[in-house]
């Protein structure tokens, strides 16, 4: 047996390491849960769920992940022949690698964009035999007729003017070769199979070139030329080895040499061939230009080969494995957690945004806990249990709002208030504006206990509009309360203190000595204009309150105008009944559950 992809085999032993660490991750949390329920309570606490189902789910994932992975490496035993027939065409391309191929007036040069263009026709025509013929002075068979792109493309990047001692442009010579090459590698008579494809800046071609052109015509080969250059002339750089500009070339008399492209010289050769003329301007749409020209050649049948495959077994793993995970899936383990999730929820309402099935069992253990010594009275340890409960799901905002009652309630103001601010975070992160609300109101109740008014003030007042937007009259109506009540005693204490100090400065000015008649009827014109405006002012309310206003920069406009209201409303039932009615509502904690 081999591998035809056997680098994913990793994936085998990593799905067998996966089931032995879920095994045992699982028996930790057996062990954890017996800690806390009886094996025999199981089946009353959870009715739904079964420890075989629950191993039989973890072993077909494993199974699966097995499988597939051993039908990714692809296994292939026993072997059968084939026959191989390609069609194709035999193409011989005749590069000029003389020094005024070096020229950089098309840029990187002359040559690399030859060579670029070469390898990208070699890429389309992948179906026919390529060759190569390098000339300048002289020419040789640089690569064979062959099928091995990887070999021509590697070939192409070798050539350059030091491959030939000789230097010049001596085409007719090239051309020879290149049909003798045809000769020597052809493998059928059907020479309208075959083509010669001439890359060039046309200079210097001498006299044979023509004559060599027509040989090709007469030889029944298609004929192209590509000219590459530009007509205005450039110089020739010479560098070092590690491609460093040096000077430029330069002629006998220390003139610095310029080289043009031939065009007329090369379509000339290409009308001589029988052929046509192309000029090389972008090596991937003169690839595509030549493909289309040389779609009109027939392809002929290259030579059959026969070839020894192995045979590919890779599918029978591949069925087992999608088997292994449609047993898992059927088996409903996801099903009977969703169904033992529900029952945690009906057992201690959860408030929230996260699906009940994310609830982790110790997790769920530790807010049950939590719970029952919250009843207790036991607050202290109540909150430490919401907080283990918190340290297997971090960024549940609900166990930040247990934890943070807890806490009020155990007379802990400063930690709940960190609790609650970090529950209305996480809620608002999350999108659960209905824990958000909650969280503000408690918050804002424990800061007025705490004598923070000002952040009492705006937790209840963030809690009202918060409330409002997630539908919850509910806490919106007792947050209202606990504001108005808040600003009500806050006001009581003022006039109670003012109260005290009007009676201190009655008392202390009683023992004094009457002052001078003149002052005393000063003073008593002084009363009775105090008394005019007082009267004036009574007019003006007679209802005896003083009319004040409300401001929050954190109120919008229609939570203002509602407090606005009831605190009028309060106000003159205070008024009234201010001797009858002396109670203080007492505010309390939202619980969470």
């Amino acid at each position: 047996m081999s591998f035809a992809n056997p680098q994913y085999l990793w994936m085998m032993p990593a799905s067998i390491a996966f089931a032995i660490v879920f095994a045992w991750f699982a028996t930790q949390q057996r062990k954890k849960f017996e800690k806390w329920i009886a094996p025999e309570l199981w089946k009353s606490i959870i009715p739904d769920f079964s420890l075989a189902i629950f191993k039989a789910r973890n072993l077909t994932l494993a199974l699966a992940i097995f499988f597939i992975a051993f039908a990714l490496g692809r296994p292939q035993w026993g072997e059968r022949e084939e026959s191989i027939r390609s069609e194709g065409m035999d193409l011989i391309f005749v590069l000029d690698v003389s020094n005024s191929m070096l020229s950089e007036d098309v840029p990187p040069s002359r040559l690399a964009r030859a060579q670029s263009f070469i390898k990208k026709t070699s890429a389309i025509l992948a179906n026919d035999r390529i060759g190569i013929v390098a000339f300048a002075g002289s020419a040789y068979m640089a690569a064979p007729l062959t099928t091995d792109f990887g070999y021509i493309a590697e070939i192409v990047d070798s050539l350059d003017p030091s491959v030939i001692a000789h230097q010049g442009t001596d085409l007719g010579q090239a051309l020879d070769v290149a049909t003798r090459g045809f000769e020597r590698g052809g493998e059928d008579d059907h020479k309208t199979s075959r083509a010669i494809i001439v890359i060039s800046d046309g200079e210097d071609f001498g006299t044979s070139a023509k004559t060599a052109a027509q040989a090709v015509k007469t030889f029944g080969a298609g004929f192209f030329t590509f000219s590459v250059g530009s007509s205005e002339g450039s110089p020739i750089p010479v560098r070092s080895e590690n491609g460093i500009l040096q000077n430029y070339k330069k002629d006998g008399s220390g003139k610095t040499v310029l080289t043009k492209v031939n065009r007329e010289l090369l379509s000339q050769v290409a009308e001589a061939g029988g052929g046509t003329a192309f000029e090389l301007i972008n090596p991937e749409d003169s690839a595509y230009t030549l493909a289309k020209q040389l779609q009109s050649f027939s392809r002929n049948s290259q030579k059959e080969q026969r070839q020894v495959t192995k045979i590919d077994r890779f599918m029978y793993f591949l069925l087992a494995g999608i088997v292994a995970l449609f047993v898992n899936l059927c088996l409903g383990h996801r099903k009977l957690f969703r169904k033992s999730a529900t029952l945690f929820l009906l057992l201690v309402p959860f408030f929230g945004s996260q699906p009940a099935q994310a609830q982790t069992l110790e997790e769920y253990l530790n807010n049950r806990k939590g719970v029952k010594e919250f009843s207790k009275g036991d607050f202290d340890s109540s909150a430490k249990s919401f907080d283990e409960a918190k340290k297997t799901d971090p960024d549940n905002s609900t166990l930040n709002f247990n934890e943070g009652t807890a806490l009020a309630n155990g007379k802990h103001p400063e930690d709940a208030i960190v609790h609650f601010q970090e529950s209305t975070k996480k809620a608002l992160s999350q999108g659960d504006y209905d824990t958000a609300a909650k969280s503000l109101y408690n918050e804002g109740v424990t800061q007025l206990e705490n004598k923070n008014l000002k952040e009492g003030y705006d937790r209840l007042t963030k809690a009202i509009e918060m409330a409002k937007i997630s539908g919850q009259p509910d806490v919106e109506k007792i947050a209202r309360e606990a504001l108005l009540t808040a600003i009500d005693k806050q006001k009581q204490q003022s006039q109670d203190k003012k109260n005290q100090k009007d009676q201190k400065d009655k008392k202390d000015g009683s023992g004094k000595d009457d002052k001078s008649s003149g002052s005393g009827k000063d003073e008593k014109n002084s009363k009775d204009s105090k008394d005019g405006k007082n009267q004036d002012q009574k007019n003006q309310n007679p209802t005896g309150v003083d009319q004040r206003s409300f401001k929050s920069g954190t109120l919008s406009k229609d939570v203002a105008e509602g407090i606005m209201n009831d605190l009028s409303d309060r106000e003159k039932q205070l008024f009234q009944h201010r001797m009858k009615e002396g109670k203080n509502r007492e505010t309390h904690h939202e619980n969470d559950w």
